[in-house]
């Protein structure tokens, strides 16, 4: 039993506009067809199958996807287990042309404030 992840992917152009929805069925289902992981880890909509995922080599996939897709953007969010860590694990990747962007997040408690009492 491995860690499992949901897994979502949006595709938008490569300034972050909208992409028509048939052309991002044709990508997402190239990359389905290409990857066993990405089978399992997503629809032919890019949204999450609701099982969770085991897709550990998502990066080096979603690098040599995008590299050879250079005009389009892609999003994938992750949403793990977070078993045995106090911070969720809830992230986007970003991916350009081979590149990546990851960022994570933040669990955020504001500081006291004396104005919010109530």
């Amino acid at each position: 039993m491995g860690y499992k992840t949901n897994y979502d992917l949006t595709i938008k152009t490569r300034r972050n506009k909208e992409v028509p929805p048939e052309l991002v069925e044709d990508l997402i289902a190239e990359i389905r067809s290409q990857n066993d992981e990405a089978q399992f880890a997503f629809q032919t909509n890019g949204r999450c199958s609701g099982e969770g995922a085991s897709w550990y080599h998502h990066e080096m996939h979603m690098r040599a996807f995008s590299k050879a897709h250079p005009d389009f953007l892609f999003i994938l969010h992750g949403q793990g287990e977070g078993r045995g860590s106090p911070e969720p694990d809830i992230w986007n990747k970003y991916f350009l042309g081979g590149k990546m962007q990851a960022e994570k997040a933040k669990m955020q408690i504001n500081p006291f404030d004396p104005t919010k009492l109530e």
